[in-house]
């Protein structure tokens, strides 16, 4: 008798979604409920369902909820301050779910109550059979459009939340944006970032969309931490790997020589940039 084959991710991250509302449920914490299966069916249906689970809570209720996830058998994999420039988002994983993303802000909505108004603008989908707060229409467009400026442009996803749509609903994106204070991110996403030269979020979108290098958006990222501490994470997010990630991605635990090679290739990789950002500075100084 043949062993039944393993869920497809598809299915993996609908069931994640549904572990993460039940867990959110039993500590009375409120669960919105992003990307993947958690859009609208016909974005759902143009984009796909995604390859992790993506969750945001309040900041004030962001720690118990990941605190639930690893009573509940899951591994953290990056923490706030590593998982991302912004450091918004922890990664977790479990080997049966896969991945879910906990999120504690979304970069690029600035207001301080930028959950609470989403939350007001609920919307009711089942994944995986259970009930789950998701974005309505204007809110996961605008979630979608910021998303793609921190994300290489996502031509489709922007061909599908702001290209297509009629005007009439691109203001009410705009109207949404004024509200959340994330004029700059959707300017950034629609390609009028530069209406916004002289908000000091500018250079942070600018690298976002064309990060002429690594080196470029450390420098960038440098200048704009406002505490001396907060200098120093952003320089080590740059100097240290993840071995957490690299493990995962390798199946295995590194131990100490695995490390270490992790190691070596992150440096040659700075080295190889630094190197290539010295000759671009000497060609530009002929």
């Amino acid at each position: 008798m043949s062993l039944p084959a393993e869920p497809s991710i598809a299915v993996r991250v609908r069931f994640a979604h549904a572990v993460v509302q039940h867990l959110a449920d039993r500590e009375g914490i409120d669960v919105l409920h992003v990307k993947g299966p958690a859009l609208s069916p016909e974005v759902v249906a143009v984009r796909g369902g995604g390859t992790d689970a993506d969750v945001w809570a309040r900041a004030t209720d962001v720690d118990r909820l990941a605190q639930s996830l690893l009573e509940h058998g899951w591994t953290r994999i990056t923490s706030f301050q590593t998982g991302s420039v912004f450091e918004h988002a922890a990664t977790f994983h479990n080997g049966t779910f896969g991945y879910v993303d906990v999120h504690r802000s979304f970069p690029g909505l600035e207001a301080s109550d930028a959950f609470d108004r989403l939350w007001r603008r609920r919307v009711s989908r089942e994944i995986a059979g259970v009930p789950c707060a998701c974005l309505d229409p204007v809110g996961e467009a605008l979630v979608l459009a910021v998303h793609a400026a921190r994300s290489n442009g996502r031509p489709r996803d922007m061909d599908l939340v702001w290209h297509s749509q009629p005007g009439d609903v691109r203001q009410r994106i705009r109207e949404l944006a004024s509200e959340l204070d994330a004029e700059v991110a959707l300017a950034a996403a629609i390609g009028e970032l530069d209406c916004y030269r002289d908000d000091p979020a500018y250079d942070i979108w600018r690298i976002q969309l064309h990060p002429e290098s690594r080196l470029e958006s450390l420098r960038v990222r440098m200048r704009k931490a406002p505490t001396v501490r907060s200098k120093a994470r952003v320089l080590a997010r740059h100097l240290v790997p993840n071995f957490r990630y690299e493990e995962l991605r390798a199946g295995r635990h590194l131990g100490r020589r695995g490390r270490l090679e992790v190691l070596a290739r992150h440096y040659r990789r700075l080295i190889r940039r630094l190197a290539s950002a010295i000759l671009k500075m000497r060609s530009f100084s002929r």
